[in-house]
């Protein structure tokens, strides 16, 4: 393998097919929407240079622009949601947990691999108010808590954290499992000579699990925030409020095939809601990059 990979041509050889498939499938339409979005009209009818007239709608429409930051607050609670949650339940399975591991894990893992619209029909009986309350609202009656019933879902002040609720609880499961998996192939006896020191509970994790499981948390955290960004099928199956759609559902409203649409303004809002993904990961690549290598293949 070692000869192999030291020898430049066999290499090249053996990656120079990634790499004009990759350059072909995300450079080139790259650079074909960043071209195009300074251009008016369609070539050879009416197509003239405008500049950044097709940017200034993500700053002049009001609706862009508030779900441009919805879906920047959307991203950002369910990756700690996600994230963290995850995080926590691995470390209270294999610290805390001395029988059925397996089948926590597994019934966990549950939620991952169910159907999003089974979810989605799930979460709507259980944030229902009429024609009778679902599960959360009969549960808050229950305690008292009247003044907090209200629709979950329908309701502009709450639906985007119902989705991101619902979002949390279906996803949690996986980054349980990938955390597990990482803290269980921790050097134990880093952790045992902590304890030997005397470190607590918790200075050994703030001060030897975290910083050791770092890369990887970049990583599920990098993962989870372009994932988020570009959930599409979420927000559009159980968001009824237009009020309360992101960015996603805008840039797809604006591509009205009945009336026609602006395709240079699409690439325009379409670049510029990639934008946040590209600015954390050049700011987490190399986390990233050992969080990568650490759960690859040693040999």
């Amino acid at each position: 393998m070692n000869k192999v990979l030291g020898n430049k041509k066999a290499l090249a050889l053996f990656t120079l097919p990634a790499i004009i498939l990759f350059t072909l499938l995300a450079i080139v339409p790259i650079i074909w929407s960043l071209f195009y979005s300074f251009f008016s009209g369609m070539p050879g009818v009416n197509f003239q240079f405008c500049g950044l007239d097709n940017f200034k709608q993500f700053f002049t429409d009001t609706n862009v622009h508030q779900g441009f930051l919805r879906n920047i607050k959307y991203v950002i609670v369910v990756m700690i949601g996600q994230v963290g949650i995850g995080f926590a339940l691995a470390m209270l399975i294999n610290y805390g947990v001395n029988h059925c591991k397996n089948l926590i894990r597994t019934c966990m893992f549950i939620p991952v691999v169910l159907p999003s619209v089974a979810v989605g029909q799930l979460f709507q009986k259980i944030y229902a108010i009429a024609p009778q309350n679902g599960l959360l609202n009969a549960f808050l009656e229950l305690i008292g808590l009247k003044f907090l019933v209200t629709a979950w879902i329908g309701d502009v002040s709450t639906a985007l954290w119902s989705l991101a609720a619902m979002d949390i609880w279906k996803g949690v499961g996986l980054y349980c499992l990938i955390f597990y998996s990482a803290i269980i192939d921790l050097p134990g006896d880093v952790v045992e000579a902590a304890k030997i020191d005397g470190c607590n509970a918790v200075q050994t994790l703030v001060k030897v699990i975290v910083p050791m499981l770092s890369p990887t948390i970049t990583s599920i955290a990098l993962f989870q925030f372009m994932w988020s960004s570009n959930d599409f099928m979420g927000p559009l199956l159980y968001v009824n409020t237009p009020a309360k759609y992101p960015l996603a559902i805008f840039v797809k409203m604006s591509m009205d095939a009945d009336s026609g649409f602006q395709w240079n303004r699409i690439l325009a809002l379409s670049l510029i809601s990639i934008i946040p993904s590209l600015v954390v990961f050049f700011m987490a690549q190399d986390k990233f990059v050992d969080g990568i290598s650490a759960g690859g293949v040693k040999g």
